[in-house]
């Protein structure tokens, strides 16, 4: 979390670059959620672990739809195999990736400050999915004009699935990161929060905010003029960071080339050697 300008962005950036070095595309599958309408993630659309980028909330209600699915695919796998984790799996000599899930500015999805009775539009394309959720169903006496869906109730069912995965993914190898210019109790629910194990916090505006994200006010004293200084909290355990500075124009770079290497025949002997 933190204030615009902050670092947070570049933050995202050189973490997802580093990951995409470290972990091969067969290992890792990177799915994001980008609610700037796709610009905050741009760079990243062809990079060969990103299997989809979500720019509005019913690409992201889809997408958080499919990653729960595959979580339950897992246990299903993992309870069949009589194991507990996707490490053990994996030593049986069973194949699956790691997933990423990335939600950039988190608030965007929150039901807070949406009436009970507003109606959205939403595209064509997801009739069935809308449907299937009865999101377009009113009453016999007031059924919902066509095209319309219910917010609320779907912005609701999206932080619900993000809940279920905070809670319950991680062992079967589903990892999230969650970015947000407002950390504040509506946005990330105490429930939701008690399941991150890891949080970085830039800048923030007031104590309050803070203290959301970290239990201390240490981010709102923050130096102001530092853009990347930070501080990441493991556990009850606090370091001041400075975030490494990469511009868009090097993350285009480094994707360039990691897609080239990947394409390489004898990639993945590079690969396992390190």
């Amino acid at each position: 979390g933190g204030q615009t300008g902050g670092g947070k962005s570049v933050f995202i950036r050189q973490a997802l670059v580093s990951l995409m070095y470290k972990v091969s595309p067969e290992d890792l599958h990177i799915y994001l959620v980008d609610l700037k309408g796709g610009l905050e993630f741009q760079l990243f659309r062809n990079a060969p672990h990103v299997k989809g980028i979500a720019r509005d909330v019913f690409e992201a209600l889809e997408t958080l739809i499919e990653v729960e699915k595959e979580m339950e695919r897992r246990f299903e796998l993992l309870y069949e195999a009589g194991v507990e984790n996707i490490y053990e799996y994996r030593n049986l000599g069973y194949y699956l990736p790691s997933i990423l899930l990335g939600i950039d500015e988190f608030a965007e999805l929150s039901a807070d400050g949406i009436g009970s009775n507003e109606l959205w539009d939403y595209p064509p394309e997801f009739e069935d999915l809308i449907s299937s959720l009865g999101f377009n169903e009113g009453t016999k006496q007031k059924p919902l004009p066509p095209g319309k869906c219910k917010a609320k109730d779907m912005m609701e069912y999206i932080h619900t699935i993000v809940s279920r995965l905070l809670r319950l993914a991680r062992a079967i190898g589903i990892h999230l990161f969650i970015a947000t210019q407002r950390p504040d109790a509506k946005v990330l629910p105490g429930q939701s929060k008690q399941n991150i194990p890891v949080t970085v916090a830039f800048r923030v505006r007031n104590k309050i905010n803070s203290d959301i994200l970290l239990g201390s006010p240490v981010a709102a004293e923050l130096p102001p003029d530092i853009a990347g200084r930070g501080i990441l909290q493991v556990g009850n355990l606090m370091t001041e960071i400075q975030v490494p500075f990469i511009s868009g124009k090097q993350v285009k770079e480094h994707l360039e080339y990691l897609k080239g290497y990947y394409k390489r025949d004898d990639w993945l002997d590079d690969y396992l050697s390190v």
